[in-house]
């Protein structure tokens, strides 16, 4: 009780001062994650091509700014010379951090950091404009905001008004564009964002940032950029990976114009392929992506799945992109091969190269049409037909028309079973997300095309993927199933499932095609009794919250209690508390990982409970007519965000605008069950207990995302961290006893 005490006072505490030191350069550490991954976003580095780069780049700017304003608001009693201190360290923090992330994807060898000082130059410039972005946009901002506001409350109340707006933009872009950037990368975002617009109430001097400004135009002047990076990526330096397979031989020019081509895919090798320095080994289209090839095993699921067409006369391939199914085709050595591709673009850049034509094409008769005419000029059968991982989301719409999409609708896999011999094979290679979005429809005609399900390795990185086998052969379905028994990398549990899934092989009942979606609690419904203790302990677990929740309401004095700011935080909430669910239905098959859901979804429900809960003094100085647009803007935003993401389809978009609205409102009454941490947080005694809960929350996401390593969306994983640096920076200024005058 005595810390709880103390932490009621506005003086800190060493120990104390330290943990909150430590939570703002965890954030800050973030933020430079951030910058290294929107760089990955560009065609070329710290070039502003995209306009997610842009919505990216402010929401990272306002950190920087609201950063230096805490520590000359909040901790005022530093001296100039701590200050100082404090910027040097932030430069040497940041110039390392970049340095190690720049130059191991520049140079991935054993000794990256071998190189002469002149190397990291570029990267020089590179802090100097980062430098010019965080601390001159967010001078202007937060000077904005401070002229127009009136006085110290109502400028408070703007930035943290204007914060969540950030956060709402920066999810719309997300969703917009559909460009992933990585977990860590957004989680950065969001928290930087809500964080400056918290601490940046303090800004008082705008000498600091000016003077900082003019420093880092002075360093661009003196490094130029993109010379010095291009005199770096030119050099005749080899690096330190090795290749294997053919691949396609590409110069460093050739690269430049070969990156715009996939400019919507995913951002994790574009960057990779244009570091590449001199000539290099390029194979397109694996796992989404372009790359080259070097020391990684593929999946040996996906490399099973091209080994059953051996011995066979005729193989179709459809989704073969301009790589790793073209080369494991030619690999293997059929006999025929047709590969259908709907972007000729592809098919067309490829074969410009006399080094990747003469490997994989001159054997392959490349088809480039639209899904539904590329299978209807087919008119022969086909010993195997190959379904490779295809190029768009695993979604699938309501009328299908894309390519990828038609691949997984029951009209496709009745014309696959039209052109099968009477002992052909049908192998789709997916990932789970696909099994569970645009494979619904597959897993819902399993027992019609007596389909075998193999899950992936689970050290691979795709390790939530599945080979999904379909013959009427018995004998050669019993030597895929030996194949799959004696490979080193399926585990016992998934061996066990293979066997069952083999005796119930030929014993079920066919059903109808159908694109109708199997619903996650048909499985409740088929074993009740698997369920009913997690029901059980759901039912107890929200009768105490319930509980506990009106306990804390009568406790709390009701002039804290603002009604329209615990509902605006609410649909915060209740959005990513929906989503997280949405996600965690994908991917985890009727959240089997029971661990890992409770930490996550307490760490959301406890987070979002503190964070509204302690902001709610701090909306108050808002007009009640500005605070309800707000919150119209809110729900209307996150109705757009949730409305695609319905798991069923709604042809019309307003019927699916109020399927959204009405699976958001129940959502959002549940996670009022637990908002008791939070109101017991605007009583000064719990505030410490409440701040140690958001940052327990934040490392315990964390920790279930790097343990397990899986995407479990990216707004799931956000909105913890995000909300627990706000809350810990609004208590800075809680624990004097009211808001700032």
């Amino acid at each position: 009780m005595k810390f709880l005490e103390r932490l009621r006072l506005a003086e800190f505490s060493k120990p104390e001062k330290y943990f909150l030191w430590m939570l703002i350069f965890f954030n800050f550490f973030g933020v430079l994650y951030q910058i290294s991954v929107t760089k990955e976003l560009s065609a070329s580095v710290f070039a502003f091509r995209s306009r997610l780069h842009i919505v990216f780049g402010f929401a990272t700017v306002f950190y920087g700014v609201g950063m230096l304003a805490a520590y000359k608001r909040w901790y005022g009693r530093l001296t100039g010379g701590g200050l100082v201190f404090l910027g040097v360290f932030t430069g040497v923090f940041t110039g390392a951090s970049l340095l190690a992330i720049l130059k191991l994807r520049l140079d991935p060898g054993p000794s990256p950091y071998a190189e002469p000082l002149s190397s990291y130059l570029p990267l020089a410039g590179a802090i100097a404009l980062i430098a010019v972005t965080l601390v001159f946009f967010g001078a202007i901002f937060s000077a904005l905001i401070a002229y127009f506001s009136r006085n110290r409350r109502e400028y408070l109340g703007a930035v943290i008004a204007y914060s969540q707006a950030g956060v709402v933009a920066a999810f719309f872009s997300h969703a917009v564009f559909s460009v992933h950037i990585g977990v860590n990368g957004t989680m950065a975002l969001i928290a930087a964002s809500t964080l400056f617009f918290a601490l940046g109430a303090g800004m008082q001097n705008l000498k600091a940032p000016l003077a900082l400004t003019a420093g880092a135009l002075a360093a661009l002047w003196v490094f130029p950029i993109d010379k010095n990076i291009e005199k770096l990526r030119s050099s005749d330096k080899p690096i330190h990976r090795r290749t294997a397979y053919i691949g396609l031989m590409l110069s460093g020019n050739e690269i430049k114009n070969f990156i715009p081509i996939f400019d919507g895919w995913s951002a994790y090798s574009k960057i990779n392929l244009y570091e590449v320095r001199g000539t290099r080994k390029i194979v397109g289209a694996y796992n989404y992506y372009p790359t080259w090839l070097y020391d990684e095993t593929p999946d040996p699921y996906r490399q099973r799945a091209y080994r059953f067409v051996r011995e066979t006369d005729s193989v179709l391939c459809l989704a073969i992109g301009a790589g790793w199914p073209a080369l494991s085709l030619n690999l293997e050595h059929p006999e025929n091969i047709t590969g259908v591709e709907v972007d000729p673009v592809v098919v067309d850049f490829f074969k410009k190269h006399p080094g990747y034509n003469n490997a994989l094409f001159n054997r392959i008769n490349m088809i480039t049409a639209e899904g539904r005419s590329a299978l209807d000029e087919l008119n022969k059968k086909f010993d195997a037909i190959l379904v490779d991982l295809p190029g768009s989301p695993a979604t699938i719409k309501e009328n299908p028309t894309e390519f990828e999409d038609y691949l997984f609708t029951a009209e496709a896999l009745a014309k696959y079973f039209d052109l099968l011999t009477p002992d052909g094979i049908l192998a789709y290679y997916v990932l789970r997300h696909q099994v569970g979005g645009a494979c619904a429809t597959l897993k819902a005609n399993g027992a019609y095309f007596r389909t075998l399900l193999f899950a992936g390795r689970p050290d691979n990185i795709d390790s939530n993927s599945y080979l999904v086998v379909v013959s009427s052969d018995r004998s050669r379905v019993d030597a895929i199933v030996a194949d799959a028994l004696a490979s080193p990398v399926v585990v016992n549990g998934e061996k066990k499932r293979i066997r069952e899934v083999s005796r119930q092989y030929y014993d079920s009942t066919l059903p109808a095609l159908t694109d109708n979606r199997p619903s996650p609690f048909d499985a409740i419904k088929k074993d009740p009794r698997m369920f009913a203790g997690l029901l059980k302990a759901a039912k107890f677990i929200s009768v105490v919250i319930f509980a506990l929740s009106l306990a804390a309401i009568l406790a709390v004095p009701r002039a804290a209690r603002d009604r329209a700011g615990l509902l605006y935080f609410l649909l915060i909430g209740a959005g990513f508390i929906l989503f997280q669910f949405y996600v965690y239905a994908k991917f985890r098959s009727y959240f089997r990982d029971l661990i890992t859901t409770v930490v996550y979804t307490t760490a959301i429900f406890s987070v979002a409970g503190s964070a509204g809960s302690a902001l709610t003094p701090w909306v108050q100085p808002l007009k009640k007519r500005g605070l309800n647009l707000a919150v119209v803007f809110l729900c209307l935003m996150y109705t757009y965000f949730m409305f695609d993401r319905i798991p069923f389809g709604v042809g019309n978009i307003g019927l699916k605008f109020l399927c959204a609205a009405l699976i958001i409102a129940p959502f959002g009454l549940v996670s009022g069950m637990f908002f008791p941490l939070g109101l017991l947080a605007t009583a000064p005694p719990y505030l410490g207990w409440a701040l140690l809960l958001d940052a327990l929350g934040a490392v315990l996401g964390f920790m279930a995302f790097y343990l397990m390593y899986w995407h479990f969306g990216t707004a799931s994983t956000i909105y913890p961290l995000a909300a627990c640096y706000l809350f810990a920076a609004l208590l800075i200024t809680r624990l004097g006893g009211s808001p700032p005058a």
